[in-house]
């Protein structure tokens, strides 16, 4: 199995080139009304989902481009003007959206693979005006991309997330939540890969399953299929993921 640990921002430039391909080919599959349905996202059809991938990739090729050139150039001029550029590249025809994605992914490719070796530590406005390094972009990409690709509700599914991401985003969502006091007393292990976290003194239930399964579950992503609970019962409620 690939990994990325250890890798630096332009290491992962193989793992991005294999996202972004497997989420074309998905893309190219959804015909005129097909997306126009529902996502798996509420109150967003696939075609918003494809003009947010769009968008959210062109926020992180401005961020690149902001740090190699050392200009202050925010991810995005506001909230407002992110939601508005949403609206408008979901109402695009289809042939118009999917060029968009299309275009926007190149770039991001690019950007990465240009980008000054002495700059990846630059420090640049994230939305919300925080501000990190430049090199966040291509991990935090990875995972727009392999989530957001999930929630087209195209075929591509939580078991077909690399192991690869699931290990590492299962990590990171793992500890997104430990200092969160609403989460439930639980252990969760995966069965088929070396990720767990135990939340609280003393646990009360331990959850079990495939990686990619508690992965969906953490974020969202499913209503906990295929993991199992011990002892015997429901599965706790979980506070919402903040990605």
């Amino acid at each position: 199995m690939l990994e990325t640990t250890g890798r630096d921002a332009k290491g992962l430039l193989p793992f991005l080139i294999g996202t972004t391909g497997r989420l074309l080919a998905t893309a190219e599959t959804i015909g005129d009304e097909a997306i126009r349905a529902p996502s798996l996202l509420p109150g967003w059809s696939r075609a918003h989902v494809l003009a947010h991938i769009a968008g959210s990739t062109d926020s992180r090729v401005r961020l690149l481009v902001a740090a190699a050139a050392r200009l202050d150039i925010p991810q995005y001029p506001s909230e407002q003007a992110r939601t508005e550029q949403i609206e408008a590249d979901a109402a695009r025809p289809r042939a118009a959206l999917l060029a968009r994605v299309r275009r926007s992914l190149t770039e991001a490719v690019t950007a990465v693979l240009t980008h000054p070796a002495d700059r990846w530590n630059e420090e640049v406005e994230w939305l919300g005006g925080d501000r990190h390094p430049v090199h966040r972009a291509v991990s935090s990409l990875l995972q727009e991309l392999e989530v957001h690709h999930v929630d087209l509700d195209a075929g591509y599914r939580p078991a077909d997330w690399p192991g690869w991401f699931v290990a590492d985003e299962s990590r990171r969502v793992l500890a997104s939540f430990s200092d969160r006091p609403e989460m439930p007393r639980i252990e969760v292990q995966a069965t088929d890969q070396d990720i767990g976290h135990v939340f609280g003194e003393d646990p009360e239930l331990l959850v079990t399953g495939a990686g990619y399964a508690l992965l969906a579950w953490l974020t969202g992503r499913s209503g906990g299929e295929g993991l199992s609970v011990a002892p015997p019962g429901p599965l706790p409620e979980l506070p919402a993921w903040k990605q």
